[in-house]
Parts: structure tokens; C-alpha cells; sequence
């Protein structure tokens, strides 16, 4: 038996029930039934900040944007930081390489001048 099944069985038990209820029962039932229609007030689809607030420009407050904007300012902020960093290391290591003292020797010698043509 599927979920459909079960509540078609339901509704028709419910129906023949009815029929045997009292006229004044039957009425307060119904008065019951309308007052709370009445009083229903679906809730609005969608995310929800703070309780029952939904996208329905409420959301578009201090409450949401501010945190938003740290957290944006934040991830952009370590973002650039490690640029920065990286491309701080990259001039370091040129700095390194360029400025590296070889011996005298190192430059007149023969075999190192072949190896600096070949590379």
C-alpha cells in the first residue's frame, strides 16, 4: 500500500464518520475549520536569517550585509596577503641568484666559462 493508497482509505473513513456526527457537532467543526484557515498565514519560501525573516528584501539589512561584507573584505584581504608573499619569495630567491658571490677563480676558469656557453 503507497503513501496515495493509505490516505485515499483515510479520507473515505473520515467521510462516513461525518455523516454520523451530531448537526451541532458538525457545526463547530466547520466554524473550527474556517477560524483556522482564517488565521493561516503560509510562510514565505526561501532562506531564512534570524527566525522567519525570507528573501523578501528584509534580508537586504545590516543583519545580512554587514557580515557579508567582513567576510568578503576578509577572504579578499588573505588573498592579496599571500600574493604579496609569494611574490615576495620569488624576489628574494632573484636576489639570491643574482647577488651570489663566486670566488674570483670561479670566473677565469676555463671549464667554467664552457659550462655558462653550454647552458
Amino acid at each position: 500500500m503507497n503513501e496515495q493508497e493509505l490516505g485515499s482509505q483515510i479520507a473515505r473513513h473520515l467521510e462516513r464518520g461525518v455523516d454520523q456526527l451530531k448537526p451541532g457537532m458538525l457545526y463547530r467543526l466547520q466554524s473550527a475549520r474556517r477560524n483556522a484557515l482564517e488565521k493561516y498565514h503560509p510562510k514565505a519560501s526561501g532562506w531564512a536569517w534570524g527566525g522567519s525573516v525570507s528573501w523578501s528584501g528584509s534580508m537586504l539589512s545590516v543583519k545580512f550585509l554587514l557580515p557579508l561584507a567582513v567576510l568578503l573584505a576578509g577572504l579578499g584581504g588573505a588573498i592579496y596577503w599571500q600574493n604579496l608573499q609569494q611574490s615576495s619569495d620569488f624576489a628574494e630567491i632573484d636576489l639570491h641568484l643574482l647577488t651570489d658571490d663566486l670566488p674570483i677563480n670561479a670566473y677565469l676558469d676555463k671549464d667554467f666559462e664552457a659550462w655558462l656557453n653550454r647552458s
